[in-house]
């Protein structure tokens, strides 16, 4: 919401905004001098031509109560703004959305093409989730939550991969797999839709006519992938032509997701070098394997995860550095219900384990599984269930031994946790 803010007035529009806590968000836009404040004021909203709000605003709210009818919701204004662009690349899928916007919004800024990037985290290269470097082109993130990404009609459709969550969304995996369907079917008359590995396998489409198809495993592949200790490397192969390629960031996933950027901009014309700059010189997105500190001489690394394969993405990407403490917040008691045994099957291969209470969200207990009964199923080598932080962090000070890694996973306040950690 803070960059969607941003952006409206760069745009020219004249902007307020709203939140009901004090955050470090809150205080940067503060800072910069935007008319921003705690609580709501229905007098703003009234005199507003236009009310954004995110899905976490209740209908009861008094400012979206005398909206009538000029209140969007934030996915319905995010596809108002990009129709204000010639084209929109749009990146979606399960995983590495945020992740691939950053890297495209890197090798876009090498070639110093003219776009707009809309990103739904933090990159570590920019300092923030928006970058504004013209209008040609917007770069956004395109969420499949309660079905967001289908405010919008991109020129450029990359889908990076379809897996299974949001289950208080989509009741069976065929829902979610209509909803991408949906997405897919809306990419423009002569544009690109750039499809991820065994994606294509899993969408409906009407007409493959007015489109370009790209699919990973026939258009184009990721080969030679290696990880080292900082960093990976790997070979882009492609019907567009062949380029060798090295990241400051480790792990298949992010290999992969370094591919499909490096794919998705030759067809946007981006010279061979800008691709090989850009990505060499990506540092990555806050709380994505983010290295936060030390404990006991050992790494903190702090990552986003909350699906079971991006816990083991993670794990992986982080083995062989030394002992490895999962510490875990399970995020929403849906998700923990509706992928039970995958999480079981995923934390199963944490050296030692330290998991901690569900963070609920929007959610109450009743709407699925808590955290304590998926600790209960979870075969660990060694296992630990901490009722709050406090008693996570005495157990940590207690159980780690020198040089011991500390992998922090988890889409809620985990990272709270963390910055505590790298403080001691």
């Amino acid at each position: 919401m803070s960059e969607l803010l941003r952006l409206s007035f760069a745009l020219g529009a004249s902007v307020s905004g709203s939140d009901k806590a004090f955050s470090s968000t809150f205080e940067s836009l503060l800072l910069e001098g935007y008319d921003v404040y705690i609580g709501s004021n229905p007098q703003k909203a009234t005199s507003a031509d236009l009310v954004v709000f995110s899905s976490a605003v209740k209908k009861t709210d008094s400012e979206l109560s005398v909206s009538c009818n000029k209140a969007l919701e934030r996915f319905e204004f995010l596809g108002l703004l990009s129709d204000l662009f010639p084209k929109t690349l749009a990146v979606s899928g399960t995983h590495g959305k945020t992740t691939v916007t950053g890297m495209l919004a890197n090798v876009f800024l090498k070639e110093k093409s003219s776009f707009t990037a809309h990103l739904g985290g933090k990159s570590l290269n920019f300092e923030g989730g928006l970058i504004i470097n013209g209008d040609n082109l917007f770069i956004t993130e395109a969420c499949e939550f309660r079905k967001s990404f289908l405010s919008l009609s991109p020129f450029t459709n990359l889908i990076l991969n379809i897996e299974y969550d949001h289950p208080d969304c989509y009741p069976t995996v065929s829902d979610l797999y209509q909803t991408f369907s949906k997405l897919a079917n809306k990419t423009k008359k002569g544009g690109f839709l750039i499809l991820g590995e065994k994606v294509k396998e899993k969408i409906d489409v009407l007409s493959y006519e007015h489109m370009n198809v790209c699919e990973y495993g026939n258009t184009f592949i990721m080969t030679n992938y290696k990880n080292f200790d900082s960093g990976c490397s790997f070979r882009l192969e492609s019907d567009w032509g062949n380029i060798d390629l090295e990241m400051p960031i480790k792990g298949y996933h992010n290999a992969y997701n370094g591919a499909m950027t490096a794919f998705t901009a030759l067809t946007e014309k981006i010279s061979h070098n800008s691709i090989a700059e850009g990505l060499k010189t990506f540092k990555g997105i806050s709380r994505r394997l983010e290295y936060l500190g030390d404990f006991k001489g050992g790494k903190i690394i702090c990552d986003y995860a909350h699906h079971p394969t991006e816990i083991k993405y993670a794990i992986d990407a982080v083995k062989g550095e030394g002992k490895l403490n999962v510490i875990f917040e399970p995020h929403t008691f849906s998700r923990t219900a509706g992928l039970f045994k995958e999480f079981v099957e995923a934390l199963s291969c944490a050296e030692r384990l330290f998991l901690l209470p569900t963070y609920a969200a929007r959610e109450t207990a009743k709407e699925g599984k808590t955290a304590f009964e998926l600790f209960k199923e979870i075969s660990a080598k060694e296992k630990y269930y901490c009722d709050n932080y406090d008693i996570c962090i005495d157990l940590l000070k207690k159980t780690v031994k020198e040089k011991e890694v500390l992998l922090v996973l988890g889409a809620g306040r985990i990272n709270d946790l963390a910055y505590q950690l790298a403080k001691k």
